[in-house]
């Protein structure tokens, strides 16, 4: 449309200060919760998984999300192919076993930029 602005989502840089609030986000085939879990795994970058994502949702929202609601929650967008996950390296403060670390694939960047996207246009000049 002529006159109409967007904003150019493929080169947004996802990470640190990427800030989120849950009243501005706009309605989209993801619901809230899933959301916000793909939010704070991209915040946390390299250092996403289970315990780091309960805590980064608890710090940006206030919320304090249950482990199984955030386990499902994260094996559900696996599946929609926006998250990928691989197993880290064990360490001897978890006796032993590997940590379940989290990426946000290129699916899931789009879509948690789709809804900003689109109501970008109506508040461009």
């Amino acid at each position: 449309m002529p006159g109409v602005r967007t904003m150019d989502w493929e080169n947004v840089a996802f990470g640190q200060d990427f800030n989120y609030s849950i009243e501005q986000m706009a309605p989209s085939p993801l619901g809230e919760f899933e959301q916000i879990v793909l939010l704070a795994v991209l915040r946390l970058e390299d250092k996403a998984y289970g315990v780091t994502i309960r805590q980064e949702i608890r710090v940006c929202t206030g919320r304090n999300p249950a482990p199984g609601a955030l386990y499902n929650t994260l094996e559900r967008l696996e599946e929609k192919g926006m998250l990928q996950s691989r197993l880290g390296d064990p360490t001897p403060q978890r006796g032993g076993r590997a940590k379940r670390l989290f990426t946000v694939t290129a699916r899931g960047t789009q879509a948690v930029a789709a809804p900003s996207a689109r109501t970008s246009v109506c508040f461009t000049a």
